[in-house]
């Protein structure tokens, strides 16, 4: 739930730290904005009732996010509701040379 943290570039980075090589990490969040900026009706109402989101996402910054970490391969599916759903996945590549010998 990426989009409840302050510092969720951060947090990303640490996922892959701590990823084998070659693992894959699996990153949900909801999408509180829409494409055009604007807030989504349930998770303004949750904002109004104390609900604290770290950040408001929509599908391109969430994707620019994934991306920002370092990630070579990343992959996102969104699953549509009333406050829809992105789900990346990112692998964790091998470092160039790396062998198993």
């Amino acid at each position: 739930m990426i989009h409840l943290l302050d510092e969720p570039r951060a947090a990303l980075v640490e996922l892959g730290r701590v990823c084998k090589d070659g693992g894959m990490v699996v990153i949900p969040t909801y999408l509180g904005r829409r494409d055009d900026g604007s807030v989504r009706g349930l998770s303004a109402l949750l904002g109004c009732i104390g609900v604290k989101f770290g950040r408001q996402l929509d599908l391109g910054s969430y994707c620019s996010l994934l991306q920002a970490a370092g990630y070579g391969e990343v992959h996102v599916e969104l699953i549509e509701g009333r406050l829809p759903c992105a789900l990346g996945t990112i692998r964790k590549t091998r470092p160039v040379g790396w062998s198993e010998a």
